[in-house]
């Protein structure tokens, strides 16, 4: 997540909808549990799927 999400938001339950101003390229993310010790990093690319038919 970019660094302005986490100012307002330290957790998100999942499945949600984020709001963003701008798209970003990528979105960061960690996945910590309070049952499981395992911490999951990872990044998400996104990418433009649409089409001038979209628009």
């Amino acid at each position: 997540m970019s660094k302005n999400i986490r100012e307002y938001h330290t957790s998100i339950a999942f499945p949600t909808v984020i709001f963003v101003k701008k798209k970003p390229q990528i979105i960061s993310y960690t996945i910590t549990s309070k049952n499981v010790s395992d911490i999951i990093v990872g990044e998400i690319e996104v990418i433009d799927t649409t089409t001038d038919a979209d628009i």
